[in-house]
């Protein structure tokens, strides 16, 4: 399956002429179609799994500590190829 712009080939549909009829029926289908793809789902969840961590590394005079947001890679990857879908 390839990702495609919706809009762009609703467009391209509103520009046939008009005895073209075929077009608005397979447009009200692109219409209808599912996102295969939210990104806005996918931040969203990215967010969400994520969790508030701890890096801890070498100085001179021992350790120091830095408060970070961290998300396994797994888990993003999981995300990312679901498309914020659960």
């Amino acid at each position: 399956m390839r990702l495609i712009d919706a809009d762009w080939l609703q467009e391209k549909f509103a520009k046939e002429p008009m005895e073209n009829r075929t077009y608005l029926r397979a447009n009200e289908i692109v219409a209808e179609a599912p996102t295969a793809y939210d990104v806005d789902k996918v931040v969203e969840r990215l967010e969400r799994d994520s969790q508030n961590i701890e890096i801890i590394y070498p100085t001179d005079q021992g350790y120091d500590y830095e408060d970070a947001v961290g998300i396994d890679i797994n888990k993003a990857k999981e995300i990312v190829k679901s498309g914020g879908i659960e």
